[in-house]
């Protein structure tokens, strides 16, 4: 089967983009041609290009298509244009389109092409498959930010989810949240994964806990992730103060790359006097020490704003990590009975439920432990792929 995937940002940080990257290779593996029709963006925030890119290579098998990004467009609304688009798309042979990321161009783009293309017997040409990850206005946009989003999601986006075939969303959860603009019979549960071979044996935490220099001593709590302000990292580290009073050994360990809070983070951090309490490290590029950093770590807190899925969550699973992490988005449905839950933004609640960790950590490893075989039996990309052939098939068929 050709396949094409559709989407913003390819082989770059960002859990949609971890996402597209696995079940294209996986795609591959299994037999199928896949293209992903891309741009040569690594970063959006703050706005950065690949170093180097060619406007098409193959990476592991997939065939990579780049093209010019257009950044500022419309007045207050992040809407990157991406020239040409709509006509490769049109111009593909693809037995199934498959577009990710809601409020983004390449979905309207998709659309418009499978609109060009007409019907033949009464229904249109182009199989369309589009899995939003979706995200709500933030609190960190202004207010005619959030109206002309909310606008853009009744008036455009309840037009263009008409044309689409299949709405693939994360968790289960997620169809509450675009039910007022989304057709939700058209809904089909195809969550995230990980490859758990990567994470068997379940990693040594020695090896990250020597490169931060840190002793047997230390209590380790982990972020990883992009520092965004969406993450909820300035809740973090309020709430560090209170944990280190019941345990002065604490070290908070940032893992990931900064999307522009970092000065900011470090302002607080500085004001509070807790520099030798925090640890960044930037992205870490050795895949076998960012997976040791679970496993080293005593507690994996989450503390975003907002999840659709959370992928850092089934890799803190895998390690038997305890978590802790806020009622947002998708993460209850992830986490399930393993974890534990606070409300965004409870600086109280946050900090309470990491000291109670702290305090427990042998009786929260082991409830952990069930982590382990939640991600086994519901999250692996194997099961994911299987579940987006019986989509991509069916369509196909039709």
């Amino acid at each position: 089967m050709k396949i094409a995937q559709v989407c913003i940002r390819y082989l770059a940080p960002g859990g949609a983009e971890t996402h597209i990257q696995r079940i294209s290779e996986e795609l591959v593996k299994r037999g199928h041609e896949v293209t992903v029709y891309t741009t040569a963006l690594k970063t959006e925030i703050p706005w950065q290009y690949f170093d180097r890119w060619d406007p098409e290579s193959y990476v592991n098998g997939v065939k990579v298509i780049r093209f010019p990004v257009r950044r500022h467009v419309l007045p207050y609304i992040h809407f990157p244009i991406i020239p040409g688009l709509i006509k490769a798309i049109y111009n593909s042979d693809a037995d199934v389109v498959h577009a990710h990321s809601h409020r983004y161009y390449q979905i309207f783009a998709c659309a418009l092409a499978k609109f060009k293309r007409g019907k033949k017997n009464g229904k249109y040409q182009m199989p369309l498959v589009v899995t939003p990850h979706f995200h709500p206005p933030s609190n960190h946009n202004s207010s005619i930010q959030k109206f002309l989003m909310n606008f853009q999601d009744v008036v455009f986006s309840r037009r263009i989810y008409r044309l689409i075939d299949k709405i693939l969303i994360v968790t289960d959860r997620e169809k509450q949240f675009i039910k007022g603009f989304v057709p939700t019979s058209k809904c089909v549960t195809v969550p995230n994964g990980i490859d758990i071979k990567d994470w068997t044996p379940i990693p040594d935490g020695s090896k990250f806990r020597n490169w931060c220099k840190l002793n047997g001593e230390e209590k380790i709590i982990l972020y990883t992730g992009r520092l965004a302000d969406n993450k909820g990292l300035n809740y973090l580290v309020d709430a560090s103060r209170a944990v280190i009073l019941e345990h002065p050994k604490a070290k908070f360990v940032i893992v990931g790359e900064d999307w522009g809070v970092l000065k900011e983070l470090q302002k607080k951090i500085w004001a509070y006097n807790l520099d030798d309490y925090f640890i960044f490290t930037g992205h870490i590029d050795d895949y076998d020490l960012f997976k040791s950093a679970y496993s080293a770590a005593d507690v994996f807190v989450l503390p975003s704003e907002w999840e659709a899925f959370g992928i850092v969550l089934l890799e803190a699973m895998a390690c038997s990590t305890p978590i802790v992490a806020s009622n947002v988005g998708g993460v209850p449905c992830v986490m399930g009975d393993v974890g534990r839950i606070f409300e965004y933004g409870d600086v109280g609640a946050l900090s309470k439920n990491i000291v109670e960790v702290l305090d427990n950590t042998e009786s929260e490893r082991a409830k952990s432990i069930m982590g382990r075989q939640r991600v086994t039996d519901n999250f692996t990309w194997d099961k994911v792929v299987d579940a987006l052939e019986n989509v991509y098939y069916n369509l196909a068929n039709e």
